[in-house]
């Protein structure tokens, strides 16, 4: 296990906010204390972690440490090379983002994006956080744009409005992309940003928050026994680079 500290200063204007480091790539387990307070542990291997620590970093001077073990936590095989040593992947402790982030108490946690191209339409699963223990009413904003394209294509914004009354809450709203909308392929990538602005407001208090996803309108299918991708057929090709480059290819 590798240990880090440092000292970190918590300006004023975070107080009564949601604190939390990100790690956004670590390997493999890594645990966290404040001014010598345990604050948990996370274990992904995939994804960033996470650590809320809203009730721990008050305005003011703290010591952070955080704890990195990357010693085999689950047994998933001999050869697994995201945790063997084959491809140097384990190695690391963390690398990426590390960084802390302050929002207000009632934040967008998560956006996914469902296209469907012969409605021209996108569905969209969007996750509150709510950590107010409260109801909280108010409205998100939706609105996409295309970024790397020559044509640029905005459809029109859509407002809904939600209630979030637990920790967590789920908005599915269907937007609309418009008779203009660009589909993503291999040949012509048109992405799209979505970003969603939440505004709400619980007991006189109002919060805010803003995040966005990339995606592209495509639709992955079969026909018979091929693959398709928005009805036209494409083939799929893949190779392992384990570190070996064969010159034959065998």
């Amino acid at each position: 296990p590798a240990w880090y500290q440092r000292r970190i200063d918590v300006p004023q204007n975070w107080r009564d906010k949601r604190i939390v480091l990100l790690l956004e790539r670590c390997h493999w387990e890594t645990k966290v204390w404040v001014d010598g307070t345990a604050a948990g542990a996370q274990d992904s291997l995939c994804t960033p972690q996470f650590h809320d620590l809203s009730e721990l970093l008050t305005p003011g001077e703290h010591l952070l440490t955080v704890r990195v073990d990357n010693s085999m936590k689950y047994d998933v095989g001999s050869n697994a090379h995201s945790v063997s040593d084959h491809t140097q992947t384990n190695w690391n402790g963390v690398i990426g983002k590390i960084e802390l982030r302050a929002t207000d108490r009632v934040w967008i946690s998560d956006i996914q994006v469902y296209p469907t191209i012969a409605e021209k339409s996108a569905k969209l699963l969007i996750t509150l956080g709510n950590s107010t223990n409260g109801p909280v009413q108010g409205t998100l904003k939706i609105k996409a744009k295309s970024w790397n394209t020559k044509r640029s294509h905005s459809p029109a914004a859509k407002v809904i409005e939600f209630t979030a009354s637990g920790p967590q809450s789920l908005v599915e709203a269907d937007y609309a992309m418009g008779n203009d909308v660009q589909l993503w392929d291999e040949f012509s990538p048109a992405m799209y940003n979505l970003t969603v602005s939440l505004v709400g407001s619980s007991d006189g208090n109002t919060f805010r928050d803003e995040k966005t996803a990339a995606f592209g309108m495509r639709r992955f299918g079969t026909q018979g026994t091929q693959f398709t991708i928005n009805n036209r057929l494409v083939f799929l090709r893949g190779t392992l680079e384990c570190c070996i480059f064969p010159l034959t290819g065998y």
